[in-house]
Order: structure tokens, then C-alpha cells, then sequence
């Protein structure tokens, strides 16, 4: 199945999903404010697919923002999608528990999620405490999250894939490949270094990178910590309409300058297909499974992407 054909395919599974359930005024929740593009393409995609719902968004903040305390019992939260779901990441996952627990009588909805906990009690502690909530859905990115969540938590499960596919990619710039190769290579604790990427980093032909966002220097990062700092009344705003563009841009920028993809990073490779780009990705695990979990459930049919597992 072509590239184009799967994110159809994907982005109406999520449309038939998700749409029944939002039927009111909602707040979103969790949004990241940070420079990993790969959130920044989630956002856009959870932006794109709850644009075409009749609901008025009512707030939405991040992590940082702290959690609203006027959310009335008749409104939604929904909370972010990625890959944060567990005790990885515990900024976001303490902060979906705070939300959880402030408001259990209210419908929640998480985007989808990638699930992993390096230790079971903290996975049965956060099954115990989302219990106690009246009416939240999870939203699973993979089989294998799916399975940890139905056989532990007591809430409604769904098995859903990346809200990425929801961007509407006719609205961002394209841009003409002139580079050949380019290996987006994870620098964080999910890197799982094997044989073939240590050989791929010898290459010199091949540049390699994790998202220039997290290293390069410019005006979006550096306005936008002052903003934090100076500003605090439109740092919302700044990262909704200057700070996210730039990230989203960035990554459309940096994945269709090159013929030949190699990836560690989940939304590298979904980034290739959305920019039709499935036949030039060669993409590799990370340190759990993520990867491989997410591509066996969803684009294992996908022509083109070839998976070093």
C-alpha cells in the first residue's frame, strides 16, 4: 500500500474514533512547549483534527502552565498524545495524574499513547488512581500498549494511531531535496545504539543529526524563553502561533532537503509519509520497542519503508 494511501487510511480510523466522543466545549491539556518537533507534529495534528469539530476550545496550556481550575464539570479535557505514557518521561505523566485527580467526574480523553513503564507498581499505582475517573478513554498508539492498558486499567481503551496523520500538509511549505542522506539519530535515554547505526555513523556521507531544533540557535527559541521569563501573558501565545510553526516548518524543512532518510525517531519516519517520502526511509528501534510497535501495528503494509529490527 502507497504512502498516501496509509495516512488516509490512518487519519480516518482516528476521525471515526475520536469524533463521537467530543461532543462538547473542550480544553486541551499537556501541550508541548519544548523543541521536540515530534510533539510539535503531534499538536498540529490534534490542532488540524479538532478544527473540523463544531466545539469551541475553551483553554489550552501546557505542563508548565499548570493545571486550570476552572474547568466546569460539562467541559472535555483532552489530554496530548506521544510517547510519555509511564514512568520514562515523569513531567507529563505527573501531570496527567494531577489532572486526573482534580477532575475525575469529567470526560478525559488521552490522545494516543505510547505506553511504558520500567516499573510495574507505578504502572498499578496510575491504573489505580485513573479508577477513580468517571469517564476517561485512553488512547493506545500501538498493539502492544493496548494490551498492557486493557489488561491493567479498568477505563475505555482504544487503539489508535499518531494524531501526526491529522496534520492538513497543504497548508506548510514544501521544499525540493538537494542533499542525499541524512540520519536523524536520537541523543537521549530511548537511543538504542546497535551494529548498524554505529556503522552508519562512521559514514561520511551521510549527516547526521538529532532535530536541529534541540541544538541550533535562533530567534523563535531564544524570544520564546524570554517571553517565559519577561512576558509570562503571551507565552501562550507565543507558542501557539510562532513557536509551533517554526517546529513543524523545521522538521518539513529538514526531512524533504534530503533523497535518503535513516531514523531513530518515530515521527521522522511518520514525517516521511506525510511527505511521500516512505520509499527513502530506512528506520531503526529505540531503546523499547516503540518503533517497531508502532510500525507492526500500522505500516508494516506501507511499500517503501524498509525496518531494521
Amino acid at each position: 500500500m502507497e504512502a498516501r494511501e496509509i495516512k488516509n487510511q490512518l487519519k480516518r480510523h482516528i476521525i471515526t474514533q475520536l469524533e463521537p466522543l467530543i461532543n462538547h466545549n473542550y480544553w486541551l491539556l499537556e501541550v508541548p512547549y519544548y523543541t521536540n518537533i515530534g510533539d510539535g507534529l503531534i499538536w498540529q495534528g490534534e490542532l488540524d483534527f479538532l478544527k473540523t469539530l463544531p466545539h469551541k476550545c475553551k483553554g489550552m496550556l501546557s505542563y508548565n502552565s499548570g493545571v486550570p481550575q476552572n474547568i466546569s464539570q460539562e467541559d472535555i479535557i483532552l489530554l496530548q498524545g506521544g510517547g510519555n505514557f509511564g514512568d520514562i518521561w515523569p513531567l507529563p505523566q505527573d501531570y496527567r495524574m494531577r489532572v486526573t485527580k482534580m477532575y475525575p467526574n469529567n470526560r478525559i480523553i488521552i490522545f494516543p499513547q505510547t505506553v511504558w513503564f520500567e516499573n510495574e507498581d507505578n504502572l498499578k499505582e496510575c491504573a489505580k488512581q485513573y479508577s477513580n475517573c468517571a469517564d476517561l478513554t485512553i488512547c493506545a498508539r500501538d498493539k502492544k500498549s493496548y494490551d498492557t492498558l486493557k489488561h491493567y486499567f479498568t477505563n475505555n481503551i482504544l487503539l489508535m494511531p499518531d494524531m501526526a496523520f491529522c496534520i492538513d500538509m497543504s497548508k506548510w511549505k514544501s521544499y525540493t531535496p538537494t542533499k542525499e542522506a541524512l540520519f536523524i539519530r536520537r541523543e537521549d535515554k530511548e537511543l538504542k545504539m546497535t551494529d548498524e547505526l554505529a556503522l552508519l555513523g562512521t559514514s561520511k556521507e551521510i549527516t547526521i543529526t538529532d532535530w536541529p531544533t534541540f541544538t541550533e540557535q535562533c530567534w523563535q527559541k531564544t524570544w520564546f524563553r524570554r517571553t517565559r521569563k519577561y512576558l509570562p501573558v503571551l507565552y501562550d501565545w507565543y507558542a501557539h502561533y510562532i513557536f509551533r510553526p517554526y517546529l513543524i516548518d523545521s522538521g518539513i524543512k529538514l526531512i524533504s532537503s534530503y533523497n535518503k532518510i535513516f531514523s531513530t525517531r518515530l515521527h521522522a519516519a511518520i514525517l516521511c509519509i506525510l511527505l511521500n517520502k516512505a520509499k527513502e526511509l530506512t528506520w531503526f528501534d529505540n531503546s523499547y520497542g516503540k518503533n517497531l510497535d508502532f510500525y507492526e501495528t500500522w505500516l508494516k503494509d506501507c511499500e517503501g519503508i524498509k525496518f531494521v529490527k
